[in-house]
């Protein structure tokens, strides 16, 4: 990424032009969008009993 002085000051005007309130509503969605986007765990214990209860049935 360019770090050239007119990058850094577009930036700069552009975070001065944020109001404050809608600055932390922007980081709040794009929280709860990243969260949502998370896959399940494979890990869970759900699924850790149901691959025991799989290989108990299969060691029968």
């Amino acid at each position: 990424m360019c770090s050239t002085p007119d990058i850094k000051a577009e930036e700069a005007r552009r975070d001065r032009n944020w109001d404050p309130r809608d600055r932390w509503n922007a980081i709040l969605q794009t929280i709860e969008f990243a969260e949502a986007q998370q896959p399940t765990r494979r890990n869970s214990k759900k699924a850790c009993l149901e691959r025991q209860s799989l290989l108990e049935r299969s060691f029968s």
